[in-house]
């Protein structure tokens, strides 16, 4: 049954937010349902369902993970689980792998995507904007090619990883003619040794 509600449903959606669908009647609603982990300890409750719109399935789970036990007092106690990867048992369901060990990777993985998400958004990337001299210019890793630059010495390399490659840096003493000059080579490929001159 389609909603009269005229706002456009998003491909992704929560159940609850979808005006005039629920759950099929011949299909377990397992919103209100206790989860558990593979020690049978209670870990959450599932408190809504996210949606593929545009094929009318669940494919998520929002599972409130219980705070006290994970001290979550000051953090998201939401996780999205695919629902493959949890199964009803009764009027529970299981999801083995949720466990402290679990939601502290949980919690790092987050601030470390939060952390990426503001200095994007802070710093988008600047094409070519010139840093020490030609042909040196600041990319989305520029924070850590700064700190590459500024940090290493001589004869020292180190790996940036830039999206799906990475930047091998390697800082050499150069004469002040080499320095002067725009025609300077560099070696993007991490496995292959630094070019001799």
């Amino acid at each position: 049954m389609r909603s009269d509600h005229s706002a456009p449903i998003r491909r992704l959606e929560r159940l609850s937010r979808m005006r005039g669908y629920d759950v099929a009647p011949n299909e377990p609603d397992p919103r209100g349902w206790t989860v558990i982990n593979h020690d049978r300890r209670r870990v959450g409750e599932v408190k809504d369902l996210i949606v593929d719109a545009e094929r009318m399935v669940a494919i998520y789970l929002d599972v409130e993970l219980d705070t006290k036990l994970f001290d979550l007092w000051n953090d998201d106690p939401h996780v999205l689980v695919p629902v493959e990867r949890a199964h009803a048992e009764g009027r529970r369901v299981v999801v083995g792998e949720i466990g402290p060990a679990w939601v502290s990777a949980l919690r790092t993985a987050r601030e470390t995507r939060d952390r990426e998400f503001w200095d994007r958004w802070w710093h988008p990337v600047e094409p070519d904007v010139a840093r020490r001299g030609p042909h040196i210019s600041r990319r989305a890793h520029h924070d850590a090619l700064d700190r590459a630059l500024d940090d290493v010495r001589p004869g020292e390399t180190v790996r940036i990883p830039v999206v799906e490659e990475e930047i091998v840096v390697e800082r050499r003493p150069v004469s002040r003619e080499e320095a002067l000059r725009e025609d300077y080579v560099t070696n993007r490929a991490a496995d292959e040794p630094p070019l001799q001159r």
